[in-house]
């Protein structure tokens, strides 16, 4: 390609970058509204995001400390009707049962354990919460009941062997008291082979022992 050939193929590689150039200065001259109002809508997003955020952090503040400061009944009603969203509300609700047994009013315990348990409930209060139902059902009286109750966790998977052998423990202690001994020995062997497998403490190892040596003693 000689000089005069290079020269007029740079003139048209300039040309047409500059017509390149031009049409989109026009393009942006002709839609800087819409680039205004897109950055705009980002910015007061944005803006939303962080005061939103802000403000269920402070919201979360609030209730903890309302549902941390609450002692009574009624004062730990008006929190969790304040802050029902909160993520300690079910925390504040099982407060609301424990005090309920304090006042050994049993039934409503056991009702508010059974209305927690009807919710969402996080995983690492779910065995508490179900354990403690049971307890309340036994206190009220309804002993067969709450046997019943602590057999069928004796074999939920989902709860730890820990809990699952206190749930047979006190199903076999239930039943025994009840004088369906089959039952209670089957709770008990259950409780035994936790015991060999290791997956269960001393505590609920000793209890087994005890419960087996009542059993053993009664009339089959």
């Amino acid at each position: 390609m000689n000089s005069k050939d290079k020269k007029k193929m740079n003139a048209e590689i300039a040309e047409a970058a500059m017509g390149e150039m031009e049409r989109a200065e026009y393009f942006v001259l002709e839609n800087w509204k819409k680039f205004l109002a897109v950055a705009l809508v980002v910015i007061v997003a944005a803006a939303l995001f962080v005061h939103f955020r802000a403000a269920a952090k402070r919201s979360e503040i609030k209730a903890a400390d309302a549902f941390g400061r609450a002692a009574t009944v009624e004062t730990l009603q008006k929190a969790i009707a304040e802050y029902p969203s909160s993520s300690g509300v079910v925390a504040a609700k099982i407060k609301l049962a424990r005090l309920y047994a304090s006042q050994k009013d049993y039934a409503k315990a056991a009702a508010q354990f059974q209305s927690i348990l009807a919710g969402e409930v996080p995983s690492d209060l779910a065995g508490a919460v179900r354990m403690e139902n049971c307890y309340m059902i036994e206190m009220e009286g309804k002993l067969p009941e709450a046997a019943a109750a602590f057999g069928k966790l004796a074999g939920n998977l989902t709860l730890s062997p820990e809990r699952r052998t206190e749930a047979a423990f006190a199903a076999g202690r239930l039943y025994a008291s009840l004088g369906e001994l089959e039952k209670a020995r089957g709770f008990l062997a259950q409780m035994r082979e936790s015991a060999r497998s290791g997956d269960i403490s001393y505590h609920w190892n000793m209890q087994g022992i005890y419960l087996e040596s009542e059993l053993a003693t009664a009339k089959k």
